[in-house]
């Protein structure tokens, strides 16, 4: 988590504000992430947290073995294409008191299907979620959120491409047949290899072994008329 301090620095003709950014450490409580901070009174606080979700492995080798599939079928440019790689939300909340406090700020997990709980955390002056009495609102203390949409994507840079066809071109193909439906219009893989295909992880790839995941995503097959 992010956090920032909002204070004033007082001199003889202005008024300055300040921030500073400090990295701040959770605990885990009550199905809870939770922070504690000291505020000073009339001090502010924001808080930023995230909820991201990133794309699978196979689907990234299936970007890149089905690249070129596509484009034809669809009749578009291959630079144009674009991968979902990661997606989320930013969550900003900040809080204002009167007096000097300490309180904690509990972020909820994710709903089930990968959406932000509403609202996405509670402020409280105690250390356990359930004591409903400490919460603090907003008749109370300035509380706030703000969600920030978070979507990265991934394309085929000229130099893949180029690779790309040059594979193509020595008789190599992509090792999933796409087949399309009406309903949803998405396109399906089904497997033409007789490899296995490796498990499925979420973790990104390391960019220095790209070029042996796209020797991956490709099976050599000699054409028949």
């Amino acid at each position: 988590m992010a956090r920032w301090r909002v204070g004033h620095n007082r001199g003889n003709k202005d008024r300055r504000i300040h921030k500073v950014r400090i990295t701040m450490i959770s605990i885990w409580a009550l199905n809870c992430c939770r922070w504690s901070i000291d505020l000073s009174p009339g001090e502010k606080i924001y808080l930023r947290t995230y909820v991201r979700s990133y794309c699978a492995k196979d689907m990234g080798d299936f970007f890149l073995g089905s690249a070129l599939s596509l484009a034809k079928d669809f009749g578009i440019a291959v630079h144009s294409l674009r991968l979902v790689s990661r997606a989320g939300f930013y969550i900003n909340a900040s809080l204002a008191v009167l007096e000097h406090s300490t309180v904690y700020y509990f972020a909820y997990p994710p709903n089930l299907d990968g959406s932000v709980p509403d609202p996405p955390g509670l402020w409280s002056l105690c250390p356990y979620p359930l004591c409903s009495k400490c919460h603090l609102h907003a008749d109370v203390a300035q509380v706030c959120f703000h969600l920030e949409p978070l979507v990265d994507h991934e394309r085929i840079i000229k130099p893949i491409l180029a690779v790309l066809q040059d594979l193509e071109s020595h008789g190599f193909v992509p090792v999933p047949d796409i087949s399309y439906g009406s309903d949803p219009p998405f396109a399906s893989i089904t497997e033409v290899s007789e490899q296995q295909a490796p498990p499925s992880t979420v973790a990104r790839r390391p960019k220095k072994r790209f070029g042996d995941v796209l020797l991956a995503a490709f099976s050599q097959k000699r054409k028949t008329s």
